[in-house]
């Protein structure tokens, strides 16, 4: 049955060595010290042997190589033994059973069997009534014949199992005791847990319909609560609706006044701006007439001064006049002084001689009347242009004097239409500033329209965002209840599935009510349940 034996790291086997055991007897010699027990007890290590004792230890770590002169010391020990398998004596459906135990110099080791990591358990399990257990006869040691022999019937009684392999079945058989004793000891622990869930289970299934009713109430209280706040949502909804299109009506309205109060405002500057202008023309028609005013003054004491010059002219021209109709009469009596004198010439020429004297006083009056005469009439000449200048020149300014009175007319109209133009630009300014008036009452009027409109605006704004907390409020207590429904009905359904499932109850009560659903025997038949059922 035993094939091979490999070990490394194990006492006095440092390298990895390995023996083969062929079929039929092998026989291990050598001189003392040589290492012949340590394969002994490599193969009672590897089959599970825990007493350190016989394996000439203190403790496990001693069968790890300790090193030597020119080696040093290694830090775990490994034994594989292959095990022949071919008549599948061992309960593995393999033909060769390898079994491998290691230990690690901290103290730590591991089993595995056919390299699978596995319990001490197992490998006892595995070689339970196959000989090769710790306790079997498979290895005998010098005096242990002699212990066999003095052994007790009891003992020799474990050694024939062993060898006819009822100590497997026995070890299952002690196995199944102790399961079955734990099973009990379960079973009591399960009836005194099945009591106290009993006792429990009234007050869990009053719990468990007082939950429903909780449920109902609270699936109906929730479907109330979510019908008020639907209808609340409607109406928070109808309301900021209202009120957003009340908010659109403002804000056009808003607009609209802020259009008219701009266009007032522009109108007002255009108003402004032609007051502007019209006080910029009435100042330049205030200059002008100034101006015309200073001319006309000139002109009208021109005017006067002509007057006054064609006044001294008229009295010199009647002074000249009365001069020239002197002249006149004196040239006249001059001229019948002369045709008397002429007379008197040729009487005194016809009478020369007599009056030859008087002739001569005759002719020298008649020569200095002559000279007179032509003084005079040198004079009246001088007189006569005199007059026709002064004549000229009363013309002239009887000429500039009716151009002087046309131009004072002209100027005196255009004062007229200037005083009219300034009579209707001040109609106009006060027109004008009446109508700034009333635009600025109006922009008034409009600035507290608008202030009412942002007012209400922001009263429209401050109750919409109450509305929109409002609503924010009402999902919040929405999904609160939602989640507390949630936890309720998980509850519940964690209640009930207890209840399917009959939590508490024991496994053979299950059993039995199973059948009872099942409709199996006529006897269980009339099974209708727990008496718990019942009491509720």
């Amino acid at each position: 049955m035993l094939k091979a034996l490999e070990l490394i790291g194990f006492k006095s086997f440092a390298d990895k060595t390995r023996f083969e055991f062929p079929p039929g007897i092998t026989a291990v010699v050598g001189p003392n010290g040589s290492g012949k027990s340590n394969i002994v007890d490599a193969i009672k290590w590897v089959l599970g042997e825990q007493r350190v004792k016989s394996l000439r230890g203190k403790e496990m770590a001693d069968v790890i190589f300790n090193g030597s002169g020119t080696r040093r010391p290694l830090n775990t020990a490994e034994i594989t033994i292959t095990l022949d398998n071919s008549s599948r004596l061992l309960p593995v459906d393999t033909p060769e059973v390898h079994i491998t135990r290691r230990v690690y110099r901290s103290g730590e080791g591991e089993y595995l069997i056919n390299r699978q990591p596995c319990r001490l358990r197992d490998i006892r399990d595995l070689l339970s009534g196959t000989g090769l257990g710790t306790q079997a006869y498979s290895v005998i040691e010098q005096g242990k014949i002699d212990v066999l022999l003095q052994s007790s019937p009891r003992d020799r009684r474990v050694i024939f199992e062993e060898a006819a392999g009822i100590s497997r079945f026995k070890a299952k058989r002690i196995e199944a005791e102790r399961r079955l004793e734990r099973v009990d000891q379960n079973l009591l622990r399960l009836s005194d847990i099945v009591d106290e869930v009993e006792s429990r289970l009234r007050s869990v299934r009053l719990q468990a319909t007082k939950a429903r009713r909780y449920k109902q109430y609270v699936d109906r209280l929730q479907e109330l609560r979510t019908q008020a706040g639907l209808v609340d949502w409607r109406r928070l909804s109808q309301r900021l609706a209202e009120y957003e299109a009340h908010l659109a009506e403002l804000r056009a309205e808003r607009d609209a006044v802020l259009a008219r109060a701009e266009a007032c405002e522009a109108r007002l500057l255009e108003t402004e701006t032609r007051i502007g202008e019209l006080n910029e023309a009435i100042r330049q028609s205030e200059l002008r007439t100034a101006s015309n005013r200073e001319r006309i003054a000139a002109a009208e004491s021109l005017i006067d001064h002509q007057r006054a010059r064609l006044k001294d002219l008229e009295q010199e021209i009647v002074r000249h006049r009365g001069q020239l109709v002197a002249l006149n009469l004196r040239a006249g009596d001059l001229e019948q002084q002369l045709r008397q004198t002429a007379e008197q010439v040729r009487s005194a020429t016809e009478h020369h001689r007599r009056v030859a004297r008087l002739v001569a006083e005759g002719e020298r009056a008649v020569s200095e009347l002559i000279e007179r005469l032509d003084q005079l009439r040198s004079e009246n000449h001088q007189r006569r242009t005199a007059y026709v200048d002064q004549m000229r020149a009363v013309a002239e300014s009887s000429s500039r004097v009716a151009g002087l009175e046309t131009r004072l007319a002209a100027l005196r109209q255009n004062r007229e239409r200037i005083q009219g133009r300034i009579a209707r630009l001040d109609e106009q300014i006060q027109q004008l500033a009446a109508e700034r008036q009333s635009l600025e009452d109006h922009r008034r009027v409009l600035v507290q329209r608008l202030g009412r409109v942002q007012q209400e605006v922001a009263g429209a704004e401050d109750q919409l965002r109450r509305l929109r907390e409002d609503h924010a409020c009402v999902q919040r207590e929405l999904g609160q209840l939602e989640n507390r429904a949630a936890a309720v009905s998980e509850r519940i359904a964690l209640m009930e599935e207890l209840e399917r499932r009959r939590e508490g109850v024991s496994p053979g009560a299950k059993d039995l009510l199973a059948l009872a659903a099942a409709a199996g025997p006529a006897p269980l038949r009339r099974i209708h349940g727990l008496v718990a059922d019942l009491l509720d």
